[in-house]
């Protein structure tokens, strides 16, 4: 007797081979916008560090600059509406900062928003966490609530 199509034993070990499956993956998949936000941050952090030493160096060829890193304040290497940039000679420092663009489209709520006030960078995102981006002694880092 020749026995054509799956079995009730067969049928049912797929099932389950399958439920065993998305209980695994399916998790990892959920919160694909929660981590193209954190990726956009974690990008936005390293540039913002990367101009910081940028600017840092300008500064010392230029003789006006400050004695470490974490003295060069976030609103001066980062355009922000609220705070014009002035370099630590009291003059303007245009000219040399990043556009918040692309993190405005893709992360910010609402596209206008931004807080500046000397080291710290605040804005809501998208999902409606807050984030606060702070430059220390120990450099730039970042924090949301709720977290990521």
């Amino acid at each position: 007797m020749v026995s054509r199509g799956f079995t009730l034993i067969e049928l049912v070990v797929v099932i389950v081979i399958l439920g065993v499956l998305a209980a695994i993956a399916l998790p990892r998949f959920i919160d694909l916008t929660g981590d193209a936000e954190r990726a956009s941050i974690q990008s936005f952090t390293g540039a913002l560090a990367a101009a910081q030493s940028l600017a840092f160096t300008k500064m010392t060829v230029a003789g006006v600059g400050y004695a470490s890193h974490s003295e060069l304040s976030l609103n001066q290497i980062v355009r922000c509406a609220s705070n014009p940039q002035i370099g630590p000679n009291g003059n303007s420092w245009g000219g040399h900062y990043i556009a918040l663009a692309g993190l405005r489209s893709s992360v910010f709520s609402d596209p206008v928003q931004n807080a500046c006030s000397g080291n710290t960078i605040s804005f809501n995102t998208k999902s409606g966490r807050s984030v606060t981006i702070t430059n220390s002694a120990s450099g730039i880092a970042w924090s949301a609530t709720p977290a990521y």
